[in-house]
């Protein structure tokens, strides 16, 4: 009798527990006082021959109850590793190749999958190096979410949310319209289940609004880039950073160039046409200095895409190792021409998801004044007047941008990021966990 109660005890362990052959126990170049919580990474098998490779971030506190994101970054062709590394993960690659903690990581508030996707970007790989477009690729990323819960039974009751930025502004609505759809007739099983909105960064949305040049012309007069009597131009002399303006450039000798960092089609390549009531987690992380304004490392690719290609770093996240890992690059593209309101306007209409448009506001490549213009013309009733949010590093309240909310959804907002570029958290680390904060208990 109690051999049989010890192999139910065990099945049920089993069923529960994370795949601790994914678990990362050690990490090449780690910070020295090491880390608290737990890191899995291994892949997720769609089909017969696509790969994908995740890298699962547990929360720092109650990972039981904490909400889940899938973070997505864009491209198409572009690393999720790039967010965990440089943006919103725990760690970003020193030039020694030393991991150095980020303060400000997103896992303060959440448990994070970062998925490579699609199949032939970073460490995931197709068998039959097939080529994608935007509905493959949601496809496949919703049967890699699929696989990820199988092996993570226990995550099916947090609240689950989609994040990216970029061409992620393609594969986010993309993917949570698959969820939604999938809704009716497999609700009960995760992601349907626990799926509770999504959110898309400085996203790719309507060619008409991202690609017109009259909204580049526009930001780049009233940012003292152009003359203002000059109608015509769609770019600024000199060097600098079509992502944030604000920040230095690397110099040259670079190896990731802006052709390999802008994969969609666009004129700068050549193109045209837990109860958390009154939880600041800022200032719980109060920072030496009194403002945090960022200004990342401008060679900082180069120094991640050196740390990931060791032999130590591949055998610790479990990967293939014959892969030569890359921040942009993958498989061949088909880009979406397609626009992604009508999606919005779906998901929307079932007022039961939280969406969430933002865009750091020193930004050329996707800037605020487009993005704003097509969430205005949605023509959804305002809630909430423009006005200024807050972040607060304990010394006092600054405005860390401005926000509107409309009758739409759950909720559905528009927000700015002062100060910051086409990578929120990587340009604005500070606002971004603040502003992670406001959209998922606010």
């Amino acid at each position: 009798m109690q051999r049989h109660a010890l192999l139910a005890l065990l099945l049920v362990f089993q069923v529960l527990a994370a795949p601790q052959s994914d678990l990362i126990t050690s990490l090449p170049g780690a910070p020295s006082g090491g880390y608290s919580f737990k890191q899995y990474s291994g892949y997720l098998d769609v089909g017969d021959s696509s790969h994908y490779h995740y890298w699962f971030v547990e929360a720092k506190t109650n990972p039981t109850a904490a909400p889940l994101i899938l973070w997505l970054n864009g491209g198409p062709g572009c690393s999720s590793m790039d967010g965990l590394l440089e943006e919103n993960g725990p760690f970003s690659v020193a030039e020694n190749g030393t991991l150095l903690t980020n303060p400000f990581s997103w896992n303060t508030l959440a448990n994070i999958i970062y998925l490579e996707s699609p199949a032939g970007v970073g460490y995931s790989y197709n068998d039959d190096d097939q080529g994608y477009d935007d509905r493959l690729t949601a496809s496949e990323n919703y049967q890699a979410l699929v696989a990820w819960f199988k092996k993570f039974p226990e995550y099916a009751k947090n609240p689950f949310y989609i994040m990216g930025e970029s061409y992620g502004g393609h594969y986010v609505p993309m993917l949570s319209q698959l969820i939604v759809k999938a809704t009716a007739s497999n609700p009960n099983d995760a992601p349907q289940s626990n799926f509770k909105g999504f959110a898309a960064g400085n996203p790719l949305t309507d060619a008409d609004y991202d690609q017109g040049d009259y909204w580049i012309n526009q930001y780049l007069k009233y940012h003292g880039m152009i003359q203002l009597d000059d109608d015509d131009s769609t770019s600024a002399q000199g060097p600098y950073d079509p992502y944030d303006i604000l920040v230095d450039v690397c110099p040259d000798g670079s190896s990731l160039s802006l052709s390999d960092r802008i994969r969609f089609p666009h004129r700068l390549n050549g193109y045209k046409g837990i109860d958390r009531k009154g939880f600041n987690p800022l200032k719980q992380l109060r920072v030496n200095n009194k403002r945090y304004v960022a200004n990342p490392p401008a060679c900082a690719d180069d120094w991640t895409t050196t740390w990931a290609n060791q032999d130590g770093v591949k055998s610790a996240l479990h990967v293939n190792s014959d892969i030569n890992w890359q921040i942009c690059g993958g498989p061949s593209y088909t880009f979406g021409d397609e626009s992604m309101l009508p999606i919005y306007k779906n998901i929307l209409s079932t007022n039961k998801y939280k969406v969430l448009v933002y865009s750091g506001d020193e930004d050329t490549v996707l800037n605020f004044l487009a993005t704003e213009r097509w969430v205005l013309d949605l023509k959804y009733p305002i809630k909430t007047q423009w006005k200024p949010w807050y972040y607060d590093q304990g010394y006092g309240s600054q405005v860390g941008g401005y926000n509107i909310a409309f009758n739409a959804g759950a909720a559905f907002n528009f927000t700015t990021i002062k100060g910051s570029g086409h990578m929120v958290p990587w340009f604005q680390p500070a606002l971004a966990l603040q502003l992670l904060n406001n959209f998922l208990f606010h």
